[in-house]
């Protein structure tokens, strides 16, 4: 699958992991009404000497973005270079004489930056995002230019989804009446971390920079941006801590932390944020225990998942427990069965690594692994080991928690097997419906996912009757 296909794919939602393109559209594009209705009067484009509404000069600039991004091959062209009146062109919205909006979202924009979009410098609004091919490296590409940082009336900036290359320059930093910006999914850009600039936009409301590759920590700093109501960062390799800061911010209403590698204690202060409209910081390394039954509350509340979807790595064996829990699952050792000091790993997974063919996945999957001090793996249990899972309605997304199985990836067949089945004789699963759990039996460590098979439905086939009567099976 091409990784940008699979980005529309991560997105985790409180109750559980679902899919939501329609919500992953809202995050990475602008409002609707950002795009103009535009009604084209007759005439014909002359040149920019001969244009009403704008100065010559920001026609030319105009014109000099339709050529140099291939415009003839625009999906959305209508006036360009065929009126005299470029503020009635499609994607342009003027104000006071000046082109205040320019709107070419995924409009099969081609080629470098078109530089000259700078020399726009009443623009309030400017959409580029949605310009690139899946199935090639064609797009709206070369580097963000700094001369970018010189629109200071920009307010909403969207360059996300595109084949941009290179760094972030950091005279974005300038635009300081910027109040949404989304950069979210350039996979050729290099960003090592979240860029420090951000910290300076104080009048912020909306940052998008899901999927960049950004490492480092969330800084303090971002606390501070009290404007902010949509934050998100998920879909990266950020660590450390999450800043008790963001508590601090009154209107926030998204928080996407989730899919990276925070680590440490959640924040009380996270409680201060109140009512969320999405909330997730799925897919960490937070610690899932030692909290306040308020702040647990909290959390169970806005993101049901979170403590299950973390990974968690625990001695077992030797003069520790001989039972490996986490809020996903619990497995049951004993001293027969390990008889020295293991590392046993649990890594919980947004999707398998493999694809599931025919089954219908039940949002669980998850890697157990056993490492022995000396470095050695732990293959197989000498006995059955008892694995109870937990999961919620949300997750089973309709499918019928009397028939759902926990299927193991087997590498000899490539095949996905029932986990019953890694036991001889087979295991019995033991189905608590009420409690929201089964159990069973397995007898070595892999790749784990929750699924059922999947229903075919047939198509109505009809079935000629006499006369005016038909029936339908």
């Amino acid at each position: 699958m091409h990784k940008k296909q699979f980005a529309y794919l991560l997105f985790s939602l409180s109750g559980g992991v679902i899919l939501l393109l329609a919500s992953l559209a809202w995050l990475s594009s602008p409002p609707s009404g950002a795009r103009a209705q535009v009604s084209i009067p007759a005439g014909s484009f002359t040149d920019c000497d001969s244009v009403t509404g704008i100065p010559a000069s920001e026609c030319q600039a105009l014109v000099s973005i339709y050529t140099t991004t291939s415009g003839n091959l625009w999906y959305r062209k209508a006036g360009w270079l065929a009126t005299d009146t470029p503020c009635t062109w499609e994607g342009i919205s003027c104000t006071a004489d000046h082109v205040s909006i320019l709107n070419l979202q995924r409009n099969n924009l081609t080629g470098a930056f078109p530089i000259s979009i700078t020399s726009l410098t009443t623009l309030t609004e400017l959409y580029l995002n949605g310009n690139w091919d899946m199935g090639s490296p064609s797009g709206l590409t070369g580097p963000i230019p700094t001369e970018l940082g010189s629109m200071t009336n920009l307010k909403k900036l969207y360059l996300n989804n595109t084949e941009l290359s290179g760094s972030i320059p950091p005279e974005l930093g300038n635009l300081a009446n910027l109040e949404e910006l989304n950069l979210c999914e350039n996979y050729a850009l290099s960003v090592p971390a979240i860029p420090p600039f951000i910290s300076s936009l104080t009048h912020l409301r909306y940052l998008n920079l899901f999927s960049l590759g950004m490492a480092g920590t969330i800084p303090d700093e971002l606390g501070n941006l009290t404007d902010f109501e949509t934050l998100i960062l998920y879909g990266n390799n950020l660590s450390g801590t999450i800043p008790a800061s963001l508590g601090n911010l009154p209107n926030l209403r998204v928080l996407g932390l989730n899919n990276n590698l925070l680590s440490g204690d959640i924040p009380e202060s996270l409680m201060n944020l109140g009512s969320m409209e999405f909330f997730s910081i799925d897919y960490n390394r937070l610690n899932t225990s030692g909290y306040s039954a308020t702040l647990v509350t909290y959390l169970n509340g806005a993101d049901p998942t979170w403590a299950a979807t973390q990974f968690i790595q625990r001695v077992v064996g030797g003069t520790e427990l001989y039972t490996f829990d986490t809020p996903r699952l619990v497995l049951d050792l004993s001293p027969d069965i390990i008889t020295a000091p293991i590392t046993m790993t649990y890594l919980p997974k947004q999707w398998p690594d493999n694809g599931l063919g025919p089954l219908a996945y039940a949002n669980i999957s998850f890697q157990l692994t056993g490492v022995y001090t000396d470095g050695s793996p732990l293959a197989a249990f000498s006995k059955p080991v008892t694995i109870t899972i937990a999961y919620t309605d949300t997750e089973l997304m309709g499918l019928n928690e009397n028939t759902i199985h926990l299927y193991f990836w087997d590498t000899a067949s490539s095949h996905w097997q029932d986990a019953a089945n890694t036991c001889s004789p087979a295991s019995t699963y033991i189905r608590l419906p009420a409690e929201n759990k089964l159990s069973l039996q397995i007898c070595h460590l892999t790749e784990f996912a929750v699924a059922d098979l999947a229903k075919v439905y047939l198509p109505l086939v009809r079935r000629q009757g006499s006369g005016a009567q038909s029936n339908w099976r």
